[in-house]
């Protein structure tokens, strides 16, 4: 059985019980000065301000293990801890370990998460080291019978920034990329801007054409690039500044090593008391469209249910659909309105590439659907209803989507049975961002990138996806206070 998995940075309070309980044995606290090497003692490492170097062997490449610290207040430790190879982390798409107060990981030859997520690192077998974030420190222990992991500090000041450089040189390039400042465009930059990426999307050669000879509703993402996938923005501008910002992956859409694939539902805000604002999806568009623009066959959005006008996308009794149409009115003019209704009819429903697919909410629950009535969807009206509002059976949903309807979508594009299935449109909780088996269907992800304070992204590292959560920070306010 196909085991479901909750991503979340989050630990519960009998967690903390159970580790606090596990961490009574005796443990050795040193204060690093130096380089250590351990030993099948556990060691306990407090860190204050300073990262750290790991080699799992002698023969290994380093690993660095970073306190992150916040883009906002450099000084500051969120309490979390990220554990990368700093010999790719920074220069394109790269994996992380996540450690959040609490939690631990165990590398090894064996945990293949962990390696993958560490770019292949390569442990010979008879190594494994468990670390665990305890309350601002490190709790080391091997659990090889052939124990040589060395810790050395990294004091220098260049070593210690070294996250925080990199970041901030990104930063100055998003602001090259998306302007000077991160605020709405002006009218007329706002409309020549949608009218090029309509132009763009009407002869998208990535999709192949419907019966009308029009762009289909199949995307067909770049084989030879890596897909970042986010979930439903909601008007988050700072979520999608954090991914671009975070590690090397602008630099990865700039080499054209990689695309980014968003799941639609980019506006109208999901947070309570809220609901009637729009600011936010006006911005987030405006970006979005720029970065179309910037890399017209990398940046691949798909319609979901709350891209449109319709009187029925509501939130709360909050008619945001017309609310949206009204604010385009208002602030960019009756050509713009039009122009992004132009730009809802082109979009594309589902994403498939060699190795995974992807749409906003489910795929087609009626085994009569094919490849060809995917791409002619524009004029299906209940294939796109099924795409873009269906969610996962439950009892008290008789008419939701199942694993056999999963697997038949798979076969229907050639992937192989655990291809990665992807959607968004569902939360399968309130507090978190990101999931995995869901429903117990393997390799089956539900992804919503709207959270406050962590991304679920989804990232293809040497051909394979992986979640990641990636700290949401307040970068649209960091690059309109950064000096030129």
């Amino acid at each position: 059985m196909v085991k479901e998995v909750l991503l979340k940075p989050k630990v519960s309070l009998v967690k903390r019980l159970m580790d606090s309980l596990a961490d009574l044995e005796q443990c050795e606290e040193v204060e690093l000065g130096e380089a250590y090497k351990l030993t099948k003692k556990k060691v306990r490492i407090p860190v204050k301000a300073y990262p750290l170097q790991l080699f799992m062997a002698p023969e290994g490449r380093p690993l660095h293990l970073f306190p992150e610290q916040s883009l906002g207040a450099p000084k500051s430790a969120t309490g979390d801890f990220i554990l990368f190879d700093p010999s790719n982390f920074f220069s394109g798409l790269a994996g992380f370990v996540r450690l959040g107060v609490g939690e631990e990981v165990i590398l090894g030859e064996a945990e293949a998460r962990q390696q993958a997520l560490l770019e292949g690192e390569t442990i010979p077998p008879q190594y494994r080291l468990r670390i665990r974030n305890k309350d601002g420190a490190m709790v080391f222990k091997s659990l090889s019978d052939r124990p040589a992991a060395c810790i050395y500090p990294l004091v220098k000041k260049k070593e210690i920034n070294e996250v925080l450089i990199h970041r901030r040189r990104r930063l100055r390039r998003l602001r090259k990329l998306l302007g000077d400042k991160i605020r709405p465009l002006p009218r007329d930059d706002a409309l020549k801007t949608i009218r090029a990426v309509n132009a763009l999307m009407e002869r998208e050669p990535r999709r192949p054409l419907d019966g009308k000879g029009r762009p289909g509703g199949v995307v067909e993402l770049p084989a030879d690039m890596a897909a970042v996938v986010l979930g439903d923005l909601h008007g988050k501008v700072d979520n999608l500044l954090s991914v671009l910002s975070h590690g090397g992956v602008l630099d990865a859409l700039e080499q054209r090593k990689a695309c980014l694939l968003l799941l639609g539902d980019a506006v109208h805000c999901e947070e309570p008391g809220r609901y009637d604002k729009m600011g936010g999806s006006l911005l987030i568009m405006d970006l979005i469209f720029r970065l179309k623009l910037a890399f017209p066959d990398q940046i691949f959005y798909l319609r979901g249910n709350h891209d449109g006008f319709s009187e029925e996308i509501a939130k709360g009794g909050v008619p945001q659909g017309q609310l949206w149409e009204k604010r385009l009115r208002k602030s960019r003019g009756e050509a713009y309105r039009d122009e992004m209704a132009r730009y809802y009819a082109n979009l594309p429903y589902i994403a498939v590439s060699p190795r995974m697919a992807a749409c906003h909410a489910a795929p087609p629950v009626s085994s009569k659907v094919d490849r060809q009535a995917l791409i002619d969807v524009r004029d299906n009206r209940k294939l796109i209803n099924e795409l873009n509002n269906n969610r996962l059976y439950r009892p008290h949903r008789p008419g939701g989507y199942s694993k056999g309807d999963v697997k038949r979508l798979r076969k229907l594009f050639g992937l192989e049975e655990g291809a990665p299935f992807v959607v968004g449109h569902t939360p399968i909780t309130h507090d978190e961002t990101l999931w995995e088996n869901v429903g117990h269907i393997n390799r089956h992800f539900v992804v919503y990138s709207a959270d406050r304070d962590y991304v679920g992204t989804l990232m293809e590292l040497d051909g394979k996806l992986h979640p990641l959560l990636i700290r949401v920070e307040p970068v649209s306010s960091i690059i309109n206070h950064m000096p030129h």
